[in-house]
């Protein structure tokens, strides 16, 4: 199973390629770097399950519109259709104090994929974190739920996952688009997003991507997989490419509790789209980042 994740940079997914209308240069640029990842990066091979952060759905946003978006990005990165048509979701993934955001998690997942749910791992207190599973139903190809649990502490981001099966084999893989350097939410998240991974509870989770807005701490060549930390609490697997700003950090990548494989003997490793990012080229200030599991 190929999933992917790649920082949108405020993309509005109602506006950039509306039904009946044009891509517009954003989207134009962020399809063409996720097809040069796939003719160039995995061989052609096709992604089954791609999360987008940093994408934008308001409330009376037009379903037409962010399907086509969605779908079109999926289509570059040779997700699977299936007989009924990609599956697509944009849930909600945090508020500000003042008012709701417009940020979701954007999924697109393969159309052979049997889903069991999707889900929001939140918390109402970060100072003793205790992760709560808001669980949602599938609503077949597209899937919106753009509202955030009352009790969810604002000015933070939460992870967003999908839990199916394909192929004969579970998954269930989440995203985090964490806070930006500078806040202490970035760091309380961190240390729960470990904490968690290692309880495999309430929610086990296979494996989470994202942009974390922290460096990983390990990054191993060719983006396989490291152990840190290798003998201390909460040791977690890090799949990193290595950087991927347009400022040289490494924020984003993959983590699991448990080691993944890519074949029999080999450690899972991460890659990355091809290009320098660069929002005028490529449409975002982060590279996108893939994975292979077995």
């Amino acid at each position: 199973m190929r999933a992917f994740h790649m920082n949108l940079l405020t993309y509005n997914a109602n506006t950039q390629f509306p039904a009946g209308g044009a891509a517009q240069g954003k989207h134009q640029a962020l399809r063409q770097e996720m097809a040069n990842y796939r003719a160039n990066v995995i061989g052609g091979n096709a992604v089954h399950l791609a999360g987008f952060t940093e994408v934008l759905v308001a409330d009376a946003a037009n379903p037409a519109n962010v399907r086509q978006a969605l779908n079109d990005f999926g289509a570059a990165l040779g997700i699977a259709p299936g007989a009924h048509g990609r599956q697509l979701a944009v849930i909600r993934c945090g508020r500000t104090v003042l008012q709701n955001s417009n940020e979701v998690v954007a999924i697109v997942l393969d159309g052979n994929a049997v889903i069991q749910r999707y889900g929001l791992l939140w918390f109402n207190n970060p100072n003793a974190m205790q992760w709560q599973d808001r669980q949602i139903a599938s609503q077949g190809v597209y899937t919106a739920n753009l509202g955030i649990p009352a009790q969810a502490v604002p000015d933070y981001r939460y992870i967003v996952y999908v839990s199916f099966t394909l192929n004969g084999a579970a998954y269930t893989v989440g995203f985090l688009h964490n806070r930006a350097p500078g806040n202490e939410q970035a760091v309380l998240v961190m240390n729960g997003l470990r904490a968690l991974l290692e309880a495999q509870a309430p929610v086990a989770l296979t494996l989470c991507g994202g942009d974390f807005n922290a460096n990983s701490p390990v990054a191993g060549p060719g983006g396989v997989g490291q152990l840190y930390p290798p003998n201390g609490h909460h040791p977690s697997w890090y799949y990193s490419p290595g950087a991927t700003t347009a400022a040289g950090n490494r924020y984003d990548y993959w983590i699991s509790y448990p080691q993944l494989f890519q074949a029999p003997g080999a450690t899972a490793a991460a890659n990355a789209t091809p290009t320098l990012p660069n929002p005028n080229q490529t449409g975002s200030d982060h590279r996108g980042v893939g994975i292979l599991l077995v």
